[in-house]
């Protein structure tokens, strides 16, 4: 907290008061001015609130569509052109999880078994077949080798 000076005629007075400063250039923020805008918990000059990214300011309201990453906001436009390619569907991977399989991405309704295309988010085995994800049942059946004694799959 930062005292603040008034002067009040011939004598001056120091009140404690709170100093803000902008998330992004560091500079103090008049908290007796309208011109600043809270976001993710981080204050800004409105100048000052751009896209991480493109550094597009995003105060204007036709931007008002915007998200954050890596700490930062980003515009709408930003964050479809950076997205994640979901390996199965091939459209950017905008809101909802993300699962990683194979060093490839999913979004969580297109994580399925390659083979009878059950949701496999919530599965604990998971098994591949040329690098797609296949559930213990498909795998088992179709892909596992079997004993030679009992027929059964070898896990």
């Amino acid at each position: 907290m930062a005292a603040k000076q008034q002067s009040i005629g011939n004598s001056e007075l120091f009140v404690n008061q709170p100093v803000s400063y902008c998330s992004k250039c560091t500079s103090s923020i008049d908290q007796n001015h309208q011109s600043n805008i809270r976001f993710n918990n981080r204050l800004y000059h409105t100048n000052c609130f751009t896209c991480g990214i493109c550094h597009k300011n995003l105060s204007d309201s036709t931007n008002s569509n915007f998200t954050i990453h890596n700490n930062e906001p980003i515009c709408a436009q930003c964050k479809q052109a950076n997205a994640k390619i979901c390996y199965a569907c091939q459209k950017p991977i905008l809101i909802g999880g993300l699962i990683t399989f194979d060093t490839n991405v999913y979004h969580d309704d297109c994580f399925r078994c390659s083979q009878c295309q059950k949701l496999l988010t919530y599965e604990t085995t998971l098994n591949k077949h040329n690098s797609k994800p296949c559930c213990a049942a498909c795998y088992d059946k179709k892909f596992a080798p079997q004993c030679s004694q009992c027929l059964k799959p070898i896990s």
